[in-house]
């Protein structure tokens, strides 16, 4: 039983040490990454992993904003109206 609970409280704390990033493009779309979006100096392009596993990647000039993830704010924001 004791490790039951210590991997599960290993598996919550290393849950949350993953920082989530929003990447708003030039035309309003917004992609959720599960890691910080990084220039690739060969392509040109910002890479990040997506939750799903893919790799997301954009080109600077189509993105309009990287910003850490909001979800929580936003829905605490939707509860209050």
């Amino acid at each position: 039983m004791k490790k039951l609970f210590l991997l599960v409280s290993l598996a919550i704390v290393m849950t949350g040490c993953k920082s989530r990033y929003d990447v708003t493009l030039s035309n309003g779309t917004r992609y959720t990454g599960v890691s910080k979006p990084k220039l690739d100096k060969k392509s040109g392009k910002y890479q990040f992993k997506m939750p799903d596993g893919r790799l997301g990647s954009f080109y600077p000039a189509n993105m309009k904003l990287i910003e850490p993830h909001r979800a929580a704010y936003e829905f605490n924001q939707t509860q209050k109206k």
